[in-house]
């Protein structure tokens, strides 16, 4: 799940766009009602580790319904060992600085036809 999961979110990076679960489940082969909170936590976690203490966090892309942020972002700095406890406003700064990151990180350069 793990590697599937951070495929699709690296695809969605390169999109500059954000995802659900029903995205990250499917690129797996499960539906999302397979995965509970706790475990869609530990996968965006270890998804955001390989990307060491400086990197960008793709569980930033991630969104529940209706776009809004999943319930367990400051969570999941936490583990990470980023500062958590924040207040929703502090966390949806943070959360939007990071998704600026991660586009930045996957922008695709502009195809100019000099290839």
């Amino acid at each position: 799940m793990v590697k599937a999961g951070r495929g699709a979110l690296v695809s969605a990076a390169r999109r500059q766009v954000c995802v659900g679960w029903h995205t990250l489940a499917e690129a797996a082969g499960l539906k999302p009602d397979d995965l509970s909170d706790l475990a869609r936590t530990s996968i965006l976690v270890t998804v955001d580790q390989a990307a060491g203490p400086e990197g960008v966090l793709l569980s930033s892309l991630v969104v529940s319904s209706g776009s809004a942020p999943v319930p367990y972002f400051n969570e999941i700095l936490g583990r990470l060992g980023r500062p958590s406890g924040l207040r929703p406003i502090e966390l949806g700064h943070v959360r939007k600085i990071e998704q600026a990151r991660v586009f930045a990180a996957y922008a695709q350069p502009p195809d100019d036809g000099t290839a």
